[in-house]
């Protein structure tokens, strides 16, 4: 088995595979599936409306719908598509927690919990519903009670990224760096391409000098790579250059910055 390690060869060879499939539903949503996993929203929206045209009743379209209209913001259309969802009780819980997602995303926050809440009578190992939880009561301000609903849902799966996220948040608010650190090099090994975490951890190394100069200024020469326009990476490479004193390459990063970036 040949592993191709070049990024953008390997997403062509992952599509390539996904179009290869007859049936055009099925087609779309697994193109879509592969634009998602690069987190490329914008390409994976596309293939889902196209699928959408198809059958507006797939579940999978429903859900996807719904969670852009989350993201956008636009909680008139996500209404439309959470009724759908309810129909056909996407979530398990009679459409509970998609309602408290809905509730949670206009700010809604008890709204939300009490949702949330009657969720997890239903399905008590509802990770999800827990991560919700959390980030209602971080919304409210409560970080003691959001920590134990991160803790709760770390307890039902460890690698669940959004409960880490939410520790991590709530560390960094409380001035704990050991536990801070401690969770985003968990976070680290599990999701190591995701560039939130990524960025977090690098400057964890940095700042306990656990690695040089030279290598972290290659690491970040990779991730430019692989993302020219990712702002972060842009301003730590730029003072990286200068503390290398490479005075070109300095300059020629601080021109990226001034054009668009992430």
């Amino acid at each position: 088995i040949i592993v191709e390690t070049d990024p953008a060869k390997r997403l062509a060879m992952r599509l390539g595979w996904a179009r290869r499939e007859k049936d055009p539903l099925t087609r779309h949503l697994r193109v879509a599936a592969v634009y998602k996993s690069v987190r490329d929203r914008a390409k994976c929206l596309e293939h889902v409306k196209e699928a959408e045209k198809i059958d507006p009743e797939n579940k999978v379209v429903i859900q996807e719908m719904f969670d852009y209209h989350l993201r956008t913001k636009d909680l008139a259309a996500a209404e439309k598509y959470l009724l759908a969802a309810e129909a056909k009780d996407l979530d398990g819980v009679g459409g509970r927690y998609l309602r408290a997602e809905l509730a949670y995303a206009d700010k809604k926050w008890q709204k939300a919990i009490d949702l949330a809440r009657e969720a997890l009578i239903i399905r008590p190992r509802f990770t999800d519903a827990h991560v919700l939880l959390g980030n209602c009561y971080l919304g409210l301000g409560n970080h003691e009670q959001a920590r134990q609903e991160y803790q709760e849902a770390l307890e039902q799966n460890r690698s669940n990224y959004f409960a880490l996220l939410g520790v991590i948040e709530i560390s960094r608010a409380a001035g704990n760096r050991g536990e801070y650190n401690q969770y985003v090099e968990t976070a680290y090994k599990q999701n190591p391409r995701i560039p939130a975490i990524r960025e977090m951890y690098l400057q964890i190394l940095e700042k306990q000098k656990r690695i040089d100069l030279d290598k972290l200024i290659k690491i970040r020469e990779g991730i430019l790579k692989d993302a020219p326009t990712n702002r972060p990476n842009l301003v730590q490479l730029s003072r990286l250059y200068e503390l290398g004193e490479q005075v070109a390459s300095a300059e020629a990063v601080h021109r990226a910055l001034v054009m668009r970036t992430d």
